[in-house]
């Protein structure tokens, strides 16, 4: 699951790069939605996704699209688009997380934050409520675990007083109890990728930013600067670069 802080500015990007994204019809529906913040009308918004698709690709069957295309116009208004810079976690927040003995709850109730604040930002009306999958916030909060022991984590910080769950038995909502906005702000998070490691970094383990897409990853030497794939294509870049000028 990959959370946009900016839906606008990612779309925008989208269209100029013609990438129809890892889930095209998640990019189609956040176009709509994008378009019908703007007050573009529904005839409109069919007219430039088809026109959109065809871009991406000029071989794409458009009847093929069309039923995907109509649900996402229609849902278009359901949910407010995104466009947060991102959230600031309080001292009192993370002196709260802080407290806890166990590192992967401190990553996860740190994540669960994130969340909550990801969502008020954007509809103040969610109130602190998280409804995301318990295996999709695991992963943010880099935490590779099976589904009951998920489950018993969540069930854990429940326990403790952090968060409380919904009284519907086919509702898996959060309600993050320690949110504190009376306290000084004290992190800002802008990337919602590897929010576990983030945290600890931030604790000062041995994590660090890559200077060139921004994820936070383990550190492995003391030098390091960019994660593996950052490396292996500015490695590439390098070498062609250094071919190019060998033959001029």
């Amino acid at each position: 699951m990959d959370i946009i802080l900016n839906e606008r500015n990612w779309m925008n990007e989208a269209l100029e790069s013609l990438s129809l994204g890892k889930n095209p019809y998640e990019t189609i529906g956040r176009y709509a939605r994008v378009m019908h913040a703007d007050g573009v009308p529904k005839d409109v918004m069919e007219r430039r996704i088809e026109e959109f698709l065809l871009r991406c690709d000029s071989r794409v069957n458009l009847v093929m699209w069309q039923d995907a295309i109509k649900r996402a116009i229609a849902k278009a208004g359901k949910y407010p688009i995104a466009e947060v810079d991102g959230v600031w976690v309080t001292e009192g927040e993370l002196n709260t997380i802080s407290k806890i003995e166990s590192k992967m709850q401190r990553k996860l109730l740190f994540t669960l934050v994130c969340l909550a604040k990801f969502k008020m930002a954007v509809n103040p009306d969610a109130a602190g409520w998280v409804n995301y999958g318990y295996k999709d916030i695991c992963n943010l909060a880099n935490i590779t675990i099976s589904s009951k022991r998920r489950a018993l984590l969540i069930n854990d910080l429940y326990r403790a007083g952090y968060i409380s769950l919904s009284k519907r038995i086919d509702n898996t909502s959060i309600h993050i109890d320690i949110l504190d906005d009376s306290t000084p702000n004290s992190l800002f998070v802008s990337d919602f990728r590897n929010l576990g490691n983030r945290y600890l970094m931030h604790c000062g383990e041995k994590f660090f930013e890559c200077q060139s897409c921004g994820i936070v990853i383990h550190r492995t030497a003391n030098h390091q600067t960019f994660c593996k794939q950052c490396a292996e294509d500015r490695h590439r870049q390098l070498a062609n670069e250094q071919y190019k000028r060998s033959i001029a």
